[in-house]
């Protein structure tokens, strides 16, 4: 310590573009990371609690937040593609042979008779895709500027789940902030653009 030297000399104040509030959500956590801070001062009412970093949303809160909106994606393609009965039944024509194999023997296994709404309730998240992608009327719904564009939004939605439901690293396929942003932007616009 030099004479006259005195703490604020040393200290870099805490300014309040370094902090983010307690409540604040993870989703909206993720858009602040692109800025050149690698993490963040927790406020919890008025003291400063902790801190967050860009690594800190590879954990267990993160992943269940984005498995919510896999879920809630899920939810809203039964919803569209059970909106009435043709269109159900057209949805599950538009499945392969072997795949609806497999949903009715799951299907028997789960239910006493097998109905097409059974039988909806027994794909899978990429079988759900296919229904949709199959079905014109609600194809349209989607604003893939390209086919190749919307399978790409599918398969990294099911590897992510595989990620999460495995136990291992989201950042293995979303590997920076932009990614993982743009990722859970594309989930909530399909989301929307899906809605009955």
């Amino acid at each position: 310590e030099h004479e006259g030297e005195t703490a604020a000399d040393e200290v870099i104040p805490i300014t309040p573009d370094m902090m983010v509030p307690a409540s604040l959500s993870l989703l909206d956590l993720v858009n602040l990371f692109p800025s050149n801070r690698r993490f963040f001062f927790v406020l919890t009412g008025n003291d400063v609690t902790h801190t967050v970093w860009y690594r800190d949303l590879d954990a267990l809160p993160m992943k269940l937040s984005l498995f919510a909106l896999f879920m809630e994606l899920e939810s809203v393609m039964i919803r569209l593609i059970s909106t009435d009965q043709a269109t159900l039944h057209g949805c599950l024509s538009c499945l392969s042979e072997q795949r609806l194999t497999k949903a009715r023997g799951l299907c028997g296994m789960k239910y006493k008779n097998e109905t097409d709404h059974g039988l909806l309730l027994c794909t899978t998240f990429i079988d759900k895709k296919e229904m949709i992608w199959g079905h014109p009327a609600l194809r349209q719904r989607l604003s893939f500027s390209s086919t190749r564009e919307g399978d790409r939004f599918f398969v990294l939605v099911e590897n992510v789940r595989n990620q999460i439901a495995h136990s291992d690293s989201i950042f293995d396929l979303l590997t920076r902030s932009a990614d993982l942003r743009s990722f859970i932007g594309s989930l909530r616009k399909v989301t929307s653009q899906l809605m009955p």
